[in-house]
């Protein structure tokens, strides 16, 4: 299973990223395409880039899909080889704290199960019970990229998908 999503999910992504034959695999290239009239829409971008460019004032709209949005997770972690890791401690614990996350809430998009959408946001209430947020689960499924030999594969893949007209 992970071979077959991995293969779609790397043909969807380069189809998605292309306009008018141009690759566009970046989002802050497919956001200025927005912003600029030159594209209506795009799909999988993730919403903090677009949040970011909304609050900064530019003319975009943000939906979330009410069939089911994946709901991503920000993980962190301090390098074994950490040069300093006191001060990677020091950051992780800033982020987890009262103040970091109200920073967090107040410059990016954050989403959470226990906070309203943020304004400006067309989507579902997440404490609504909906089922439509589904989030990534950070565990051993994961970690299959990781692999050589699926990484090769996908990005054989992403590649053949990039060059097909």
């Amino acid at each position: 299973m992970p071979q077959i999503e991995s293969a779609w999910g790397a043909r969807s992504l380069a189809r998605q990223r292309k306009i008018n034959g141009a690759r566009k695999t970046k989002a802050g290239e497919l956001l200025s395409h927005i912003e600029s009239g030159e594209l209506l829409i795009s799909y999988n971008l993730l919403s903090s880039y677009a949040y970011g460019r909304y609050k900064a004032g530019a003319p975009i709209g943000i939906v979330m899909p009410r069939d089911y949005t994946l709901v991503l997770s920000r993980t962190a972690m301090i390098p074994v080889r950490a040069g300093r890791p006191n001060l990677g401690k020091k950051f992780l614990n800033y982020c987890l704290s009262s103040r970091g996350q109200a920073v967090a809430v107040e410059k990016s998009f954050f989403f959470s199960f226990d906070r309203p959408i943020p304004p400006g946001v067309d989507a579902i209430d997440p404490g609504s019970g909906s089922g439509v947020y589904r989030p990534i689960v950070i565990g051993p499924a994961l970690l299959s990229t990781l692999d050589q030999q699926n990484r090769r594969r996908f990005l054989s893949e992403w590649k053949a998908s990039m060059e097909r007209k």
